[in-house]
């Protein structure tokens, strides 16, 4: 049964921080979920400062602090989405300007049986007959099916099958998933290490990426 689950694309935007403590090696995109541990966690703090456009501080909750004085209004960039399996060995990935504060847009575009934004280059599309969707690793076509401009060729590559059922409920799993990392891990790290910020910059964090 075809599947899917939330990643962050991790950035190195600065130099790691002395305050992260179990980091070592990046890996280039990281999943999202409320089974991970303290190293992803502080993954994830360290490209969410970074894409906040926060310099470096001695101190978790320096950082945290002023991650808070953003103005919540101007929203978050954070590299990523969902990545759609058809099996542990395929998979189809987020592109380039796809984040994953997009995905409750996903979701309600994949409500509506529309194709949501994926990224570019290559270019991820869903396509929807009868009760099947079908997500293609790159379709710009499928894209922009109005637009006369576009006539770059479709990839080879065949889409991933999800009945319409099943992929309703993969990217609703993915929101999930996301706000179990946010209650679960992060928030546990934030009470060991900020413990004054930590529910703030979790409900935060769940409006900004969430809507919620």
């Amino acid at each position: 049964m075809p599947y899917a689950y939330t990643v962050l694309h991790v950035e190195p935007y600065h130099e790691r921080p002395v305050w992260i403590k179990s980091m070592t090696e990046v890996e280039e995109y990281m999943p999202l979920s409320p089974l991970a541990g303290e190293r992803e966690v502080e993954l994830f703090l360290y490209t969410l400062l970074g894409a906040s456009q926060l310099e470096l501080r001695a101190t978790p909750q320096q950082m945290l602090q002023e991650f808070m004085e953003l103005d919540e209004e101007n929203g978050i960039a954070l590299s990523g989405g969902i990545v759609f399996c058809e099996n542990e060995n395929r998979r189809i990935l987020p592109s380039c300007c796809a984040g994953v504060e997009q995905i409750p847009e996903i979701i309600e575009d994949v409500i509506n049986r529309q194709s949501p934004w994926l990224g570019h280059d290559p270019w991820p599309t869903i396509t929807y007959e009868g009760e099947q969707a079908y997500v293609w690793p790159d379709n710009v076509s499928a894209q922009f099916p109005d637009s006369e401009s576009v006539k770059i060729e479709v990839s080879e590559e065949p889409p991933i099958v999800y009945s319409y059922g099943e992929l309703l409920q993969s990217v609703h799993r993915c929101a999930t998933e996301l706000e179990g990392f946010i209650d679960g891990p992060l928030y546990l790290w934030l009470i060991a290490n900020s413990p004054e910020l930590a529910g703030a910059v979790s409900e935060r964090l769940k409006r900004l990426l969430l809507q919620v």
